[in-house]
């Protein structure tokens, strides 16, 4: 069976059956009800998470006010239940062309609590699932754990997280110094790991004042490659910057309205000029520069994408390689053929008309993440 889409929905099915045979009755329950099981991936990916919590409390972190803790624990399901979750989720799919997976949103997947735990979930990843995998972190990183991590998976995508260097000191008092991550970039560098300074986020005043020596050490580290990304501000956040004039007034310049505050929990503020001029000053230097992180993992793979208005990504890059007769002998495995009319397939996005007949929303999302394509559908 040569057809991408039936090879992905069945390599699926044999996951989980596979994952499904190593569990109790008892971690099946728990795997059954996990938010991973259910929460639908963005086109970015899905995060996964290794841990609860996290302990450095810098300022400008948004995962406390969505109910984390300044502690860190392991997650609670162990590794391949945890895979068994992700599995159950039916807008997930595995393969090196599947859903997208990072980790470390809202805890150190890397911290001393949870590394063991992560390089298990690593390595269940990259050998059983194959889906392109991203890790970002502040996290110190010894030789030894290096050198498994790039065994287990040589072609994952770290993030190493420095938007600050003297004011690093003050706004992330319980994070890794900073001189110490740059140790660990260089590190990861030396064993062929993907590495990316990822610069987020950008702090008005603060990262101005930081940008150039962070560019520098990077290329050090022996890397040149950068995301810049928003400072998402929520009320607490924005009343921890009272403290420093200079920073919080200029963040309160870049929201366009305050009072939105009031009515939800976080806004990211204005900060495409400081973008658009911090990434000139990379490019000056020979970094390559992604628009957003999922761009920097699909490099690490080696594949282009398509799904959002920061792209296309990765050019240099073939998009795989789909015609309408893919489209057709997917819906002939489903069933759906006697709905489906045509397909019109371009490099960037994939039409698909249906007689009075809505696509599933699970099967769209597998066209869209399989291709790296927008999908319309439309009926007859």
């Amino acid at each position: 069976m040569t057809n991408i889409f039936i090879k992905v929905l069945e390599r699926k099915r044999e996951l989980l059956e596979e994952f499904h045979s190593l569990l109790s009755d008892d971690e099946i329950l728990y795997a059954r009800r996990d938010s991973h099981a259910f929460r639908r991936p963005r086109p970015c990916g899905l995060t996964v998470h290794t841990g609860v919590g996290c302990p450095y409390k810098c300022t400008y972190c948004y995962i406390y006010d969505m109910g984390f803790p300044d502690k860190i624990s392991k997650y609670p399901l162990k590794p391949e239940a945890l895979i068994y979750a992700i599995l159950l989720n039916r807008y997930f799919y595995p393969t090196k062309y599947g859903t997208l997976i990072a980790l470390g949103s809202v805890t150190e997947p890397f911290h001393p609590v949870t590394k063991e735990y992560t390089l298990e979930c690593i390595k269940l990843i990259s050998s059983k699932l194959g889906n392109p995998l991203q890790a970002s972190t502040k996290a110190l990183l010894d030789e030894d754990y290096v050198r498994m991590l790039a065994s287990y998976a040589p072609y994952i995508s770290i993030l190493i997280s420095i938007p600050l260097y003297k004011w690093s000191r003050i706004l992330e008092p319980y994070a890794p110094k900073v001189e110490l991550r740059f140790e660990t970039m260089k590190l990861l560098s030396d064993y062929g790991i993907h590495v990316t300074l990822f610069f987020r986020p950008i702090i008005p005043h603060a990262s101005e004042d930081d940008l150039e020596i962070i560019l520098d050490k990077s290329i050090e580290a022996g890397v040149r490659r950068v995301i810049f990304g928003t400072l998402r501000i929520s009320k607490n956040i924005l009343h921890k910057f009272r403290e420093y004039k200079e920073i919080y007034n200029l963040i309160i310049k870049r929201i366009k309205d305050l009072s939105r505050l009031d009515s939800i929990r976080f806004i990211d503020i204005y900060i495409r000029d400081l973008k658009d001029r911090f990434s000139g000053i990379a490019r000056s230097k020979g970094f390559k520069v992604y628009p957003s992180a999922c761009s920097a993992n699909l490099d690490a793979y080696h594949q282009s994408c398509a799904l959002c208005k920061f792209g296309p990504c990765n050019t240099n890059y073939k998009p795989i390689d789909i015609d309408e007769g893919d489209i057709v002998e997917l819906m002939e495995y489903l069933e759906l053929d006697s709905y489906y009319v045509n397909a019109i397939i371009s490099n960037s996005k994939i039409k698909i008309i249906m007689k009075q007949y809505k696509l599933p929303n699970e099967i769209r999302d597998l066209i869209t993440i399989i291709s790296k394509r927008m999908v319309e559908v439309k009926r007859l």
